[in-house]
């Protein structure tokens, strides 16, 4: 919580993006969501963090300007800040690439366009 707090995940209110997966899709969305007052992000079971992907949670500011990526494996958890992830090399490299391929709707080409284009 300490770390979210510091890189500035939460935006007005509270709110920020989870990294989500139906248990029947095989693309993973971001949803806007809203930590409540009784809430920890990675619970009191730290191992029992689960994402888009087994053992894992993954979250961005509303406003694109950090990522916090936490995982976990046997006994431990380790938690990753990105600040500015639109300006380090193998994200940029990765969105050109997703670009590239030319699978995504007119709005989220633009969107992700954008991003990697703001200063």
């Amino acid at each position: 919580m300490r770390l979210a707090t510091r890189f500035g995940l939460f935006g007005k209110d509270r709110e920020f993006l989870l990294c989500v997966r139906a248990d029947d899709a095989s693309d993973s969305v971001w949803a806007r969501v809203r930590l409540g007052d009784d809430w920890n992000i990675a619970g009191r079971v730290p191992n029992a963090i689960r994402g888009p992907w087994t053992g894992g949670l993954l979250t961005m500011s509303l406003s694109g300007s950090v990522v916090i990526l936490g995982t976990t494996y046997e006994e431990y958890m380790s938690v990753l800040a990105l600040p500015a992830p639109h300006r380090a090399p193998v994200v940029r490299r990765y969105a050109r690439y997703v670009i590239e391929q030319g699978d995504l709707s007119e709005p989220e080409r633009e969107n992700l366009t954008a991003w990697l284009d703001r200063d």
